[in-house]
């Protein structure tokens, strides 16, 4: 397990253009800050803090295998990637929010396009967010 006030600097790196806590939410929702989480899904597999697969690595870019993944730097770099991605994407389709970058980065964006996310995932990102807004105010992570 890594330790939120381990990511900042790497978030900070990778995300300058997002709010750190926003992507420490999603970390929060997806792997609970396991940096070796691995969950079987509909594309093969799901691998490390954002739990990026493989083929959306790829499609962003990513040149290595399945295992580098699970390095804390390359899974945010591409997760933060694909959230971009999402956002250009959905921004053709008049679609653009929080909500639905959100809910797109669990779903895909054709579920968020035709108007039918599921909003827990989305109620737990936002709520993570909210928490280490909380905690990053304070000064403590």
């Amino acid at each position: 397990m890594i330790k939120p006030a381990d990511l900042l600097p790497i978030i900070q790196c990778e995300a300058p253009d997002f709010d750190p806590a926003l992507i420490l939410g999603f970390v929060q929702t997806e792997s609970s800050f396991n940096e070796r989480a691995f969950r079987i899904d509909r594309n093969g597999g799901s691998y490390g803090l954002m739990q990026l697969d493989l083929s959306t690595a790829r499609d962003r870019g990513y040149p290595g295998d399945a295992f580098g993944l699970y390095d804390p730097k390359t899974n945010i770099h591409y997760g933060v990637a694909q959230l971009r991605w999402i956002n250009r994407y959905l921004a053709s389709y008049s679609a653009v929010g929080l909500q639905s970058m959100i809910a797109a980065y669990n779903e895909g964006v054709g579920r968020v396009v035709k108007g039918n996310p599921d909003p827990r995932y989305v109620a737990s990102v936002i709520a993570s967010r909210d928490r280490f807004r909380a905690i990053l105010h304070e000064g403590v992570a």
